[in-house]
């Protein structure tokens, strides 16, 4: 939950491929999802295509193509409800940043 607020916060230095993606004028995150799994279980159960090839995968000891999908636009309520549906496929808990 720390990595998330850093990765949240305005200002920061950049140092992460993530923080980049963020510091874009257009960025906004629509919603978060918190997950006990590892990061790398939870993406290959997210459905989705890869935008970036290698992106925050750096380190991925597991040969995932990206840690970043690309679930589709995203616009109005009933969007947010769906993509927070798509992260959540085994039915794990999806905290919103809303």
């Amino acid at each position: 939950r720390a990595r998330l607020r850093r990765h949240l916060a305005r200002g920061k230095t950049l140092r992460w491929h993530i923080d980049y993606l963020l510091a874009a004028p257009a960025a906004q995150v629509v919603d978060v999802a918190v997950f006990d799994e590892e990061e790398c279980a939870v993406n290959a159960a997210t459905p989705g295509r890869v935008p970036v090839p290698g992106f925050g995968a750096g380190d991925c000891r597991t040969g995932c193509g990206a840690h970043l999908k690309y679930l589709g636009p995203m616009c109005g309520e009933k969007s947010r409800t769906n993509a927070a549906h798509r992260l959540s496929p085994c039915g794990h808990p999806v905290a919103s940043s809303q």
